[in-house]
């Protein structure tokens, strides 16, 4: 099935957005993520009546809409997000080679992550970007969520707690499958390959 909105937000929230990501010191990944999604999750209201309106219009049983709102990120493009310059000499040659090859890039974004409003108004973003985005809307639909970090793959998935099968990362005695969400047609609970190691998987953000 497809499903069809309009999904918009405002853009004076946009800007806000990005200025309070730009104020922010962390202490840590968890501190980042923590201040994108208090400060965005009650600015997307209208994106959230869009997607309420497609849950509704369409009966989504509680699993379906999960799939539902991934694979609307799952759809945008793929792009690396560089707190400098795209061009620059000093990244790194594999970065260089697929920029090259024509992965979109975003210049000059602080702590290298979109917000949630600032994915939407790129429309691309990379894998931290789209799990802290996803985190938030589940978040407030009222799903059991994590993001799940690797430093060893240098990815980001999300990990939902919902009755499923698949690879999961076990927290607190509660399974949170995994979910790839930086390209098409990843299923909840399946691990890529080349990601496939779940002790070098750790808790980012509950």
């Amino acid at each position: 099935r497809t499903y069809f909105g309009d999904f918009k937000f405002k853009y004076g929230d946009y800007i806000k957005s990005k200025e309070n990501k730009e104020k922010i010191t962390p202490f840590s990944e968890k501190d980042l993520y923590e201040s994108l999604n208090k400060f965005d999750i009650n600015k997307l209201d209208l994106i959230y009546s869009t997607l309420q309106k497609i849950k509704i219009d369409n009966n989504l049983a509680r699993n379906r809409f999960a799939e539902v709102v991934v694979s609307l990120i799952q759809t945008i493009p793929y792009s690396y997000n560089i707190d400098g310059n795209c061009k620059g000499e000093d990244l790194p040659s594999a970065y260089k080679a697929n920029i090259n090859s024509g992965t979109p890039c975003i210049s000059n974004v602080k702590h290298d992550i979109l917000t949630p409003l600032e994915f939407f108004y790129f429309k691309k973003g990379d894998c931290d970007s789209r799990t802290v985005l996803i985190y938030t809307i589940l978040k407030r639909f009222g799903y059991d969520v994590v993001i799940l970090n690797s430093d060893l793959y240098a990815h980001s998935m999300i990990g939902i707690n919902i009755p499923t099968y698949g690879k999961y990362k076990l927290i607190n005695g509660k399974k949170y499958y995994f979910w790839e969400t930086t390209a098409n047609g990843w299923s909840v609970g399946v691990l890529p390959p080349d990601n496939w190691n779940i002790s070098k998987w750790y808790l980012a953000l509950k």
